[in-house]
């Protein structure tokens, strides 16, 4: 049963993620227009409407169906290591459910918007989603773990 209540809280997290990057970007493109830009927080944060055709950062812009691919190809992987091995350590459970909501939502916007919504825009690093954040926390915790794991098979 605890296998079971893990798989159960993954799916929980992931889907968390997935429906509050889907609603701010869908609130963002309700309330501005591409381009448009709203500060907040004495302009230390702006909310910033821009569209990406690429990946983070901007990179790789034009290349969606690539982009798509791997990230279907990441959730397949992330959906078997949850799933079906033996990973039972919360941490990198709650990671992997972290980068695939993340994964999932810029997905969405991918085939359904035909780019990627962006509008956190703290000046001095490119315009990001919540998408985007969950990817990068889970895959920093990920990346982590793994090396804390190599280092004690040394």
């Amino acid at each position: 049963m605890r296998v079971a209540s893990a798989r159960a809280r993954w799916f929980g997290v992931t889907l968390a993620v997935l429906l509050l990057d889907q609603l701010s970007k869908s609130a963002i493109r309700a309330a501005l227009a591409p381009g448009e830009s709203h500060p907040l927080l004495w302009d230390l944060v702006s909310l910033t409407f821009t569209e990406n055709q690429g990946a983070s950062f901007g990179i790789l812009q034009g290349a969606g169906l690539p982009i798509s691919i791997v990230s279907i190809v990441a959730l397949g992987v992330f959906a078997y290591v949850t799933l079906f091995s033996d990973v039972s350590e919360k941490g990198l459970l709650f990671a992997i459910a972290l980068a695939a909501g993340g994964i999932a939502g810029n997905l969405i916007d991918r085939l359904a918007q035909g780019a990627v919504t962006d509008f956190i825009d703290i000046g001095f690093w490119p315009v990001f989603n919540v998408a985007d954040s969950a990817i990068v926390v889970g895959v920093a915790i990920i990346v982590a773990y793994l090396l804390r794991s190599s280092s004690r098979d040394d």
